[in-house]
C-alpha cells in the first residue's frame, strides 16, 4: 500500500502503466474489479477511464467477439493525450 506525505495525493504513472494495467483488465478470463484493480491498487473507474482514452485516441479496438480483450494498434505513450 503506498504511503502519502505531503500535500500530493495523486500516483504518478508511466504512460506504459496504464496501458499494461487496461490490456491485463481485459484479457480473456479476467476480472476487472476482484483481480486487476485489487493487484495495481486502482479504483475500476481509473481502468475504465483509460480504457475510454485509449479507444477514443485510436489505440485501442472495439473486440468484435464477446470475449473482451482489447486489441492494441500502433501504441506509443506520446499518442495518448492526457487531460
Amino acid at each position: 500500500m503506498p504511503v502519502f506525505s505531503g500535500p500530493e495525493r495523486r500516483r504518478r504513472w508511466s504512460d506504459e502503466e496504464p496501458l499494461r494495467i487496461v490490456a491485463e483488465a481485459f484479457a480473456p478470463g479476467a476480472r476487472v474489479a476482484a483481480d486487476v484493480c485489487r493487484r495495481h491498487d486502482v479504483p475500476s473507474r481509473l481502468i475504465y477511464t483509460w480504457r475510454r482514452k485509449l479507444l477514443d485516441a485510436g489505440v485501442a479496438q472495439e473486440p468484435v467477439s464477446t470475449s473482451w480483450p482489447i486489441t492494441l494498434k500502433g501504441w506509443s505513450p506520446s499518442s495518448v493525450s492526457r487531460r
